[in-house]
């Protein structure tokens, strides 16, 4: 043939070719082979003087930095004391009753329901992160099947836990109620939270459908070929037929068009939607969880807050949350880091901004690396506290468990923040100039 006797740079790339096949595949709609893109050499330092180049990395493990960010807001949204205006300082810890701690029960509804959902949303969320990575970060075939294959495993597994979710809950709902503090002295009585019951059981159905669909759409398509990003150059193009050749088909075949373009958005789709109802699911779940019965410790010198209508009030009372200091800082950092994760989407080019995102990149993960030892401090001081052995009579416990887990998620936030400035800005700022896209 002639593209064996001559020389690839001497053919005109502007002529289609055809190469292999049988003769009907000859009859199909041919595309001239392009050749490279310009290359931009060292040389040019105008260029690079004034533009940057992202990475493959940057894009997916933005997102990841987004996820992190919004998953310490809602905790800082959850343990914080009073509301936005009007804030004060709490004790990051909660007192329940040791009958409390030992039911079976948590607010009328089964903690093993508690624990489903908990376990859905974990391995839904996970499984839609490793979807999502399949696709941008561009393995090679057999590491995307595999990581398809995993990805559905765990949204099928997510799927599996709604659905049982589900059916408990279809019992239960009824049972759900939230007690006013000190409901046992004054005889209030507890409302009726069905409503919240019914709403997570509608979620865990939603869960349930289109995790499982996400998860079937990531596997097939993962396997057929289309679930990866399209090649941004000629060279990737090269590559992808290196690695997997296109397969000859008949010209009544060559109808079908944007096959792979409509599956990357269905399951794109399905996965978006997946995520959002498992959102929502964590959502109702932390409702429903906050019903749960506390007491409060009243006319106690160790108490740092009151609750009441006078938020200056010096009055001791202890109420679970947060102080204000550490709150306001972890506001601060989830900031800064999320609106500048939505300004990076821009299509900005400039060195100059890609810097200052770099600035503002490390300004959020100092200041979560700050609300971190601000925090560190505090549990501390509440390690110190002495919590009673009784109240009013019963046994009690004082937890910490919740706070603890923000305080991780803080360090794993700039963890990744940092992360993203080493590989993004220092590794992949040496190879600025010495290739065209990397």
């Amino acid at each position: 043939s002639d593209l064996q006797k001559q020389d690839l740079g001497e053919m005109d790339y502007s002529e289609p070719i055809v190469v292999g096949g049988p003769p009907l595949a000859a009859t199909s709609v041919v595309e001239p082979i392009m050749g490279p893109p310009p290359v931009i050499y060292d040389d040019d330092d105008d260029y690079w003087e004034e533009n940057w180049v992202y990475s493959r990395f940057a894009l997916p493990w933005l997102l990841v930095c987004l996820a992190c960010l919004g998953v310490l807001f809602f905790l800082t949204f959850w343990q914080q004391t009073g509301n936005i205006k009007n804030q004060w300082d709490g004790v990051p810890r909660y007192i329940v009753r040791k009958v409390i701690e030992d039911d079976d029960d948590e607010a009328g509804m089964p903690k093993n329901l508690r624990n489903l959902r908990i376990g859905a949303v974990f391995a839904g969320v996970l499984g839609v992160i490793v979807g999502f990575l399949t696709y941008f970060l561009r393995p090679k075939p057999g590491i995307r099947k595999g990581l398809g294959a995993l990805s559905a495993v765990l949204l099928i597994i997510a799927a599996v836990l709604a659905w049982i979710a589900f059916g408990i809950g279809i019992d239960k709902y009824q049972d759900a109620v939230q007690c006013p503090d000190f409901y046992r002295f004054t005889g209030a009585s507890c409302r009726d939270r069905s409503y919240v019951a019914v709403a997570a059981i509608a979620v865990d159905a939603a869960v349930g459908l289109t995790a499982l669909v996400a998860g079937l759409m990531v596997v097939i398509n993962s396997l057929k070929g289309h679930w990866k990003l399209a090649p941004r150059d000629w060279y990737d193009e090269q590559a992808d037929l290196r690695q997997e050749p296109l397969k000859d088909r008949r010209p009544a075949e060559m109808i079908m068009r944007n096959v792979s373009f409509v599956r990357k958005v269905l399951t794109a789709l399905a996965l978006g939607l997946a995520l959002l109802f498992l959102i929502a699911m964590l959502v109702l779940l932390l409702i429903l969880h906050e019903d749960r019965e506390t007491e409060i410790l009243r006319n106690r010198v160790r108490g740092r807050s009151h609750r009441g209508f006078n938020p200056y009030s010096t009055e001791p009372y202890e109420h679970a949350g947060w102080p204000t200091t550490n709150t306001r800082i972890r506001y601060a950092a989830v900031a800064v880091g999320v609106l500048t994760v939505l300004m990076n989407f821009l299509p900005f080019r400039a060195r100059a901004i890609a810097i200052l995102f770099a600035f503002l990149y490390f300004c959020s993960a100092a200041l979560c690396m700050i609300a971190f030892g601000f925090d560190i401090h505090v549990l501390r001081w509440v390690g110190k506290l002495h919590c009673p052995d009784t109240l009013y009579g019963e046994p009690i416990d004082c937890r910490i468990a919740p706070y603890v887990a923000t305080t991780v998620m803080e360090f794993i936030t700039s963890l990744v923040l940092i992360v993203y400035l080493i590989v993004e800005f220092t590794l992949g700022a040496k190879r600025q100039g010495k290739v065209f896209e990397y």
